[in-house]
């Protein structure tokens, strides 16, 4: 019996999802909410340390109802933003969500979450990998 959960272990370790993804987290934030707005945004660079591109697909925390992807653009002199379904790391390169271009979209804070705070995310990718991180909150 012994011998089948060190067997099983061994398997599951050598899976994408229990694998390190090869995809690091650097300037990793979340802007502090203003007082009275159910939302605030998100920033990371991704680097891809593999061969392919890999796509962001999704990112989720217990301290919001929910986390979207978005893109801010400007549109006949209009600031706008959009929801996007997926981030594209580049093979070998980098990708930075950051103010004013692609960020997260942190939705209804559950409980207060305030400068000097962090919080706890998980990003998916499109490989069955999955990268956890502790951000920082703070206001700018």
């Amino acid at each position: 019996m012994k011998g089948m959960m060190i067997g099983l272990l061994m398997a599951l370790a050598a899976t994408p999802a229990f694998a390190q993804a090869p995809v690091a987290a650097t300037d990793a934030w979340v802007r502090a909410p203003a007082p009275g707005v159910p939302m605030t945004a998100g920033y990371v660079t991704l680097h891809n340390s593999t061969r392919r591109a890999i796509k962001l697909t999704a990112i989720e925390s217990s301290r919001f109802e929910r986390i979207e992807l978005h893109r801010s653009l400007v549109v006949d002199g209009v600031s706008r933003m959009e929801r996007v379904q997926e981030i594209v790391v580049p093979r070998r390169g980098e990708v930075a969500l950051e103010p004013g271009g692609l960020h997260m979209m942190l939705v209804r804070p559950i409980g207060s979450v305030r400068d000097g705070d962090s919080v706890d995310l998980v990003l998916s990718f499109d490989n069955g990998w999955s990268l956890e991180l502790t951000v920082p909150v703070r206001r700018q």
